[in-house]
């Protein structure tokens, strides 16, 4: 059975390219900084990206007035959003714990399950 190319996933040029840029608003911990290694582990906001230069505008947090930094992406490390933390913290909590009713279900007749690249599992009770 040949499937259509829409359906055998993305194309392997596509698949290797790198992940996308950061987004304004995004929030990043710094690294790697030997001018200021002091800021080092610092969290921070994208406030944008000054296409010039290639770096970011990056807003410190918990500090007082103007304190954008320009950095360069390989300084900003990209934190989880609220979301992508929760969905990571409840898919490790269920790893650590067994559930009999999920467990159950991936046996059932009336259930069907996938997995995710990502590792998270999908179940379906009929």
């Amino acid at each position: 059975l040949k499937l259509p190319t829409l359906l055998r996933g993305p194309p392997a040029s596509v698949a290797a390219m790198a992940p996308l840029a950061l987004r304004v608003g995004d929030r990043v911990r710094l690294r790697g900084l030997a001018a200021r290694p002091e800021l080092n582990g610092r969290l921070g906001q994208v406030l944008r990206l000054v296409k010039e230069s290639g770096r970011y505008k990056v807003a410190l947090e918990g500090e007082v007035g103007d304190t954008s930094l320009s950095l360069r992406e390989e300084n900003l490390e990209a934190l989880p959003t609220y979301g992508e933390a929760l969905a990571r913290s409840a898919l490790d909590a269920r790893l650590r714990v067994p559930c009999p009713v999920l467990d159950a279900s991936s046996s059932s007749p009336s259930s069907s399950s996938r997995t995710s690249p990502s590792g998270l599992r999908t179940v379906h009770i009929l």
